[in-house]
């Protein structure tokens, strides 16, 4: 055989999903490579030939399913009756591998003689930390023919522009990313599980004829998100509606009749309106003081992130955020969209709006829009958007009218609403005319208030709904006189609140710190699971379940940090600091657990009022009098704050 070529090396890339291996293999061997089995059933290996770093180069070309390892206590502390769940804050975790794909073995068996790894896992905290379960396996098994044999791939679609880019600016793994995501895994694997078994095992002997096997589950993300809705529910319940009075009055406005209001808006005391109301009885008519007319615009939306998606999607489409989440990942590896988990909702400078519009002519229902935009010029997206060093904000990669495609309806329908999105924030805002006609009758201002839409702007690719137009006809002008037909108070009262939507849930996460783009969706869908909440799927409403009631109210009386958004989002923080250098893995760890460890050997000490707040939430009717009454009340109140 040929002498071995001294200056060919083997390269060994590794992606985060097989489809993912696939792409980078057609693209960079202008679909040549070669598809074999490896070790592992589940992902295959893709070789070809080229050039890296100018050296000749082997590739192969193979994939993780994700995360190859995770986090478990030793397998003696996952035996309930020899250990008490207190242990379990100092208990010696372990990285347990996940059997089944063979993933440690395939990568060592590929990785053997190779001279470079290539990391091209996804690009967020969880993608880096992953590069490091990869490098563990793979980096012995390498050979030292070269100084520097890690890199890592930096990209946001799988668009072949952006991976052949990526590919030319290679960089390095980032540590500090790897391990905030190890440091965020063991606080929660020590607490949710510590509280969840403490909690499971007291029902378990104390009510176990009336719960049976249910796991009363407690994790740090998913109670301050139950929070949420237990703290509107409660403020449903403890709404009092309060009585209001509006003085109107009908004028002739030559044939039509137009309707004025008071200036001074709601009255509160209902003598306060009935004595205004005396006062006009007599007028016979009505002069305008003045007309004032001006342009208002309703802003184009800004670039999507996120959970402006997940929003979207629940309001729009009504798909939950878990739902809307696994078609926008298909989405992504099919190449029809941008990456899916960003933060970032301002488009970069050097980002090909036009080619992005450019694409978009093609569709039946959208191209007349995106081709008069390129006609007319693009409105310069919203200063006000945040660039978070993350991702680009979400767009469409690639053009398709293919239900098929895309993977069924759903997909579509998110694919369509991101297409939809993406020409809104570069289409003129929608402008209207706002008209106020202030009037005087009897010593008393009226107003009339009118608005009229004179462009549609985005709204028209969005099918957003726009008020009906309410116009104050021309004729009416300073100095105009007007027949009074009619006097009269309109009564009306303050409405409770309703429940929370999703999309308002999301939003208040996002706001108080709760979870990550990557995680957000996930919170919401374990609180409708684990039958805490109950969903109504036509209003998108989060009715919180009397076990949501009760374990919330429960947490609240015995330590109100159980549950607070505040306590959650300090640990994401300090995981944040971890992730860009400014702490160490090992304090924040140490400091969150400490503080877990006192909460929760206080609450092993009350745990008592768990029970007490079920008995209240499973009554038919709340109970007026009574120590449980009473603390529901103060839990009620304190919830509410």
């Amino acid at each position: 055989g040929r002498p071995m070529d001294a200056s060919r090396i083997t390269v060994l890339m590794v992606a985060e999903k097989p489809s993912i291996a696939q792409t980078l293999a057609a693209t960079f061997s202008d679909g040549r490579a070669q598809k074999r089995n490896g070790v592992s059933k589940v992902s295959a290996v893709h070789d070809y030939t080229g050039t890296f770093m100018g050296h000749s180069a082997k590739f192969r070309v193979t994939a993780t399913v994700g995360h190859m390892f995770s986090l478990d206590f030793d397998p003696e502390y996952n035996d309930w009756n020899k250990h008490s769940p207190v242990e379990l804050f100092s208990a010696p975790v372990v990285h347990v591998e996940d059997p089944r794909p063979r993933m440690r073995e395939h990568l060592q068996k590929e990785a053997t003689g190779a001279d470079v790894l290539v990391l091209w896992l996804d690009c967020d905290r969880e993608g880096e930390n992953i590069c490091y379960e990869v490098m563990s396996s793979t980096v012995p098994h390498m050979s030292d023919r070269l100084q520097t044999k890690v890199y890592r791939a930096k990209f946001s679609s799988l668009s072949a522009v952006d991976l052949q880019t990526a590919m030319s600016t290679l960089g390095f793994p980032n540590q500090a990313e790897a391990r905030s995501v190890d440091a965020r895994q063991e606080i929660d694997l020590r607490v949710g599980v510590a509280f969840t078994r403490f909690q499971t095992q007291y029902f378990r002997i104390h009510f176990g004829s009336q719960i049976g096997k249910v796991m009363m589950s407690y994790g740090p993300c998913q109670t301050p998100t139950l929070w949420f809705c237990v703290k509107r529910h409660n403020e449903i319940q403890r709404f009092t509606p309060t009585p209001f009075w509006t003085l109107k009055v009908k004028l002739d406005a030559g044939g039509s009749t137009v309707e004025a209001a008071s200036a001074q808006g709601c009255i509160w005391d209902e003598g306060e309106a009935t004595d205004l109301l005396q006062q006009l009885q007599g007028c016979a008519s009505a002069g305008v003081v003045h007309r004032r007319e001006w342009k208002s615009a309703y802003a184009r939306p800004r670039a999507l992130n996120t959970v402006d998606m997940l929003k979207m999607a629940s309001s729009r489409l009504g798909l939950g955020p878990a739902d809307a989440m696994h078609f926008a990942e298909q989405l992504y590896l099919k190449g029809l969209m941008s990456y899916p988990r960003t933060e970032t909702n301002k488009y970069p400078e050097n980002f090909d709006l036009q080619g992005t519009v450019q694409l978009m002519t093609g569709s039946d229902e959208w191209g007349q829009h995106a081709k008069q935009l390129l006609a007319e010029g693009l409105t310069a997206p919203r200063a006000d958007g945040e660039d978070m060093g993350d991702h680009p904000p979400i767009t469409p990669i690639k053009f398709t009218q293919s239900q098929s495609q895309c993977g069924g309806e759903a997909a579509m329908a998110l694919y369509k609403m991101i297409c939809k999105h993406f020409l809104a924030t570069l289409s003129p805002d929608a402008i209207f005319m706002e008209t106020e006609l202030g009037l005087m009758v009897g010593g008393t201002e009226l107003s009339i208030r009118g608005m009229r839409c004179l462009d549609e702007g985005w709204t028209k690719v969005t099918d957003d709904r726009l008020p009906d137009d309410k116009t104050v006809p021309d004729a009416l002008h300073e100095g105009t006189s007007l027949p009074v037909e009619e006097v009269y108070l309109d009564r009306g009262q303050t409405q409770p609140p309703r429940h929370l939507t999703e999309s308002e849930l999301l939003g208040l996460m996002e706001q108080h710190g709760i979870g990550t783009d990557a995680s957000m969706a996930t919170h919401v869908a374990n609180v409708v699971k684990r039958q805490y909440v109950t969903l109504d799927a036509d209003t998108r409403e989060m009715q919180p379940a009397p076990l949501g009631i009760a374990l919330v109210h429960a947490l609240t009386l015995i330590d109100g940090d159980l549950v607070l958004p505040s306590v959650r989002a300090s640990i994401e923080n300090q995981c944040t600091m971890v992730a860009k250098g400014r702490a160490t893995h090992e304090d924040v760890v140490q400091r969150s657990l400490k503080f877990f460890e006192n909460k929760f050997r206080r609450f092993m000490g009350n745990v008592h009022w768990v029970p007490l707040m079920l008995s209240v939430a499973l009554l038919p009717s709340s109970p007026t009098q009574g120590l449980g009454a009473d603390l529901w009340r103060k839990a009620q109140g304190k919830v509410v704050g």
